[in-house]
């Protein structure tokens, strides 16, 4: 599985956050911790008491209405977290986010603060929201990138400024070099963009080096892409996002693997839009 430590690290510190923590379903257990990011003198969840938090009200609203619930001050709502949470965690204001696949719940992200209640703002909020929906989005990529076999799976969607059409996602290979964060190249100039944008269809490119609507000139040459599938996502005639599955060999593309290139897409699209919060 994909790690988040630093996600969830470089998330805590942007909010300015006490703890934070992902929990997601993994078998065998009902949803572990797998990355944490504590700040000085924050106890670790990951060493400490476990709840259960099968019944829990607060983890029951986040899995059953799939919408992040907001708790300025935990002893002042009614929803109570688990006794431990407040107790031995100290946490006194949080954000629980849940972690989207599709239409299907299956993690959590837990953001902690000790210090005193907190209201959170808008912009808070949808950061959060954001972050799990990205982990969401990741997830769906990995398992994508190891159903086809290729070197790199991005989603990449419209955000109304530059850059255009950023990574907003990607999974990658051992040694593959990774494109999120990087400045990339203009896309608009790109037939494979142009494409993507007249007709809103999926694009499979068996040889990138032999075909007449080339990509970017950077995917071939410092990106080490041969052959590509582009799926895209779109609201009414406009293109709003594609996932991209890049191999470093010319490949034929079978039904069967250009369907779950579909299917994936399908399940993101889903998840594309901010969701409304609840629960303050």
């Amino acid at each position: 599985m994909r790690e988040f430590t630093d996600d969830v690290d470089r998330l805590r510190r942007q909010l300015g956050a006490s703890r934070i923590i992902l929990r997601l379903e993994t078998p065998g257990a009902f949803y572990p911790v797998v990355a944490e990011s504590a700040a000085d003198g924050i106890r670790s969840v990951a060493t400490g008491p476990e709840p259960d938090f099968s019944q829990v009200a607060t983890f029951l609203f986040v899995s059953q209405e799939q919408r992040p619930l907001i708790q300025d001050d935990c002893l002042d709502h009614p929803l109570s977290p688990p006794a431990e949470i407040v107790g031995h965690y100290g946490v006194r204001s949080q954000l629980l986010v849940p972690v989207p696949r599709g239409d299907r719940f299956v993690g959590v992200v837990g953001i902690h603060v000790a210090e005193g209640p907190r209201t959170w703002t808008d912009d808070e909020v949808a950061a959060a929201d954001l972050f799990a929906r990205r982990v969401g989005w990741e997830l769906e990529l990995e398992e994508l990138r190891e159903q086809l076999g290729v070197a790199r799976t991005t989603l990449r969607t419209y955000v109304g400024e530059e850059p255009y059409f950023p990574i907003v996602a990607e999974a990658e290979g051992e040694g593959v070099l990774e494109l999120r964060g990087a400045a990339g190249p203009d896309l608009r100039r790109a037939k494979t963009m142009q494409y993507l944008l007249e007709h809103r269809s999926t694009l499979v490119q068996e040889d990138l080096l032999a075909t007449d609507t080339p990509p970017p000139p950077e995917l071939i040459a410092q990106y080490g892409a041969r052959s590509q599938i582009l799926c895209c996502s779109s609201e009414g005639d406009r293109l709003v996002a594609f996932v991209s599955a890049h191999n470093r060999d010319p490949r034929v593309f079978t039904p069967g693997e250009i369907a779950l290139a579909e299917a994936t897409t399908a399940r993101i699209e889903r998840t594309l839009r901010p969701r409304e919060p609840g629960g303050r």
